[in-house]
């Protein structure tokens, strides 16, 4: 299954996608993060002054002489990249990959307690001492115990909730009892870089279940904005136009209610998980 960050970009520009579609060209040769000029793969009348994207890296056209085209590397809070010989480039993108990044970015980081979360497993050594920690966390869901072969639910009492640490008091001494373990619900592990190639399974700890939930989410707040208007200097009209604000609104609207619906349901199932370690 497709779980990379690249992998959520081209998701969430599938939301946009009925809303618009840019044009593409390609680089006819390699560029280096320092290069102020491209040459373009197939011939294509361009004026200058317009934005382009190549990756996640999003660039201003100032000039253009045939098929090269002088630029404005890394805008927008973009980074300038090396990108290899045939890279697509996407010609005056309305939502290009760099902004997209941004969108999915800001996403993830909004999960919280209320929203989406993942549950672990905090393994507690039994001990005579009823007050343990359990290291950072949301809440604790449930505290559970294996005695004779069944798994028992514990009641307990949050002591103390940190950003550190959780800390819950034990009904009763468990130094005895064959396994203990805490549902302990978390965040996400956030990355200190947003690469492309960062997994969103195997590196920040979602679900496959989870992963429709951020290209929605990222959609939607894309939508919010004003979309990038086209530059009156461009030549060739595109065939993906901005599309009516009311449209957009709706379809932003429509995004909202599957992102929830979809946050529902997998907090329904988190739920339904940890009530059924209690069975014997």
């Amino acid at each position: 299954m497709s779980t990379t960050l690249a992998d959520a970009i081209r998701a969430t520009k599938r939301h946009l996608h009925g809303l618009y579609r840019p044009a593409y060209n390609k680089l006819a040769d390699s560029i280096t993060t320092t290069d102020t000029s491209l040459n373009l793969a197939y011939d294509e009348t361009v004026a200058g002054r317009l934005f382009i994207g190549i990756g996640t890296e999003l660039a201003y056209v100032w000039s253009a002489s045939g098929s090269t085209l002088t630029l404005e590397r890394g805008m927008e809070g973009t980074d300038a990249q090396a990108h290899a010989a045939d890279t697509l480039i996407e010609m005056e993108p309305t939502y290009p990959d760099g902004l997209v990044l941004q969108a999915l970015r800001d996403e993830l980081r909004s999960y919280g307690p209320s929203s989406l979360y993942r549950l672990i497993e905090v393994g507690i050594t039994p001990s005579t001492d009823r007050a343990v920690d359990l290291g950072p966390g949301y809440h604790v869901a449930q505290v559970r115990g294996l005695r004779d072969d069944i798994w028992h639910t514990l009641d307990f009492r949050l002591v103390s909730a940190s950003r550190d640490n959780l800390q819950v008091l034990l009904p009763f001494d468990v130094s005895q009892w064959d396994d203990l373990v805490a549902d302990v619900a978390i965040g996400f592990s956030l990355p200190d870089t947003w690469a492309t190639t960062i997994d969103l399974v195997d590196d920040m700890g979602f679900e496959e279940s989870m992963l429709d939930i951020p290209p929605l989410g990222a959609a939607r707040r894309l939508l919010q904005e004003a979309p990038r208007v086209r530059t009156a200097t461009a030549v060739e009209p595109r065939a993906a136009q901005e599309v009516e604000a009311m449209q957009r609104t709706q379809v932003r609207r429509d995004l909202e209610l599957q992102r929830q619906m979809r946050i529902d349901e997998i907090r329904r199932d988190l739920l339904a998980r940890i009530g059924g370690y209690s069975r014997p």
